[in-house]
């Protein structure tokens, strides 16, 4: 009556601790659940759309996002999945072991992965025309498409290296993955990016905006909280142990409240022929 109140955010200790897995055939098994779905901690499944990703070195991200793109690629309706990682590193290396050719390490093939993604986009537009025509408020899964998801790796240091490109060249890039993020959901065309920390000078606001998916991993800083999340986001202060971070997902939990959530450990990514 007097106005006062709280919001208890409740969670089983069990469930917040850390799984480990020495073979892949047993996170694939743990891990399996609806074609466009994925699973990202004991509790917690999200449905496949628009990712930001953000985690400190050491806080556990790579691992999170191998693993992640490990289970799509291994469903009955495997995803499409490209992947630009400008450090030439980790990511880089694990789409070459998993996806062939679909990886690119450098600024001018990252370009061309862009572009690309952005004319599949739009070819799978117009050959869904007749599809929405005649199945109203639908997408892409009633279709029995796979997710197309094109992964920016160290997204702002990306687009920090398109400086020396012409104003229109920039403009173009980010028009396109704007438009990515606009229309793609329905499509099925989607975009992840991963940076270690979110500002708004290197990452758009409206890029940002469109994520569905907002993860954090690991201790990180205060701006890059209130960029992803709510600039009335109130984070507790602990000491998050790598794999453990805070996620916004619609219908499980608001950016102003994020949830604690604790990721699997894939030991066999630490040797990817085990």
């Amino acid at each position: 009556k007097d106005g006062n109140w709280y919001i208890f955010n409740c969670k089983n200790i069990k469930a917040m601790e850390q799984i480990e897995f020495k073979d892949i055939k047993e996170y694939l098994k743990w891990s399996k659940c609806d074609n466009y779905k994925y699973k990202i901690s004991q509790t917690d499944f999200l449905d496949i759309t628009h990712c930001a990703i953000s985690g400190q070195t050491g806080s556990g991200k790579t691992y999170y996002l191998q693993s992640i793109l490990l289970q799509l690629i291994n469903k009955d309706i495997q995803a499409d999945i490209k992947i630009i990682d400008p450090k030439h590193a980790d990511l880089y290396y694990f789409g070459v072991r998993n996806l062939k050719e679909n990886c690119v390490g450098d600024k001018n093939k990252a370009i061309e992965m862009i572009n690309s993604f952005y004319d599949e986009m739009l070819e799978r537009q117009k050959n869904l025309y007749k599809f929405f025509k005649d199945n109203p408020n639908s997408d892409y899964r009633k279709a029995r498409l796979e997710a197309k998801i094109l992964v920016i790796d160290e997204f702002g240091s990306l687009r920090n290296s398109f400086k020396n490109l012409p104003k229109s060249e920039r403009d173009g890039i980010d028009e396109k993955l704007s438009d990515i993020a606009f229309i793609g959901r329905q499509l099925g065309c989607f975009l992840w990016i991963a940076t270690q920390q979110f500002n708004y000078q290197i990452i758009p606001t409206q890029l940002t905006e469109q994520m569905s998916t907002k993860i954090v991993l690991g201790n990180s800083d205060e701006q890059t909280y209130r960029n992803l999340f709510s600039q009335s986001v109130s984070i507790p202060n602990l000491d998050l142990k790598p794999g453990y971070g805070y996620f916004a997902y619609p219908n499980i939990a608001t950016v102003q409240n994020p949830m604690l959530f604790v990721s699997p450990y894939c030991k066999f990514l630490s040797d990817p022929y085990a």
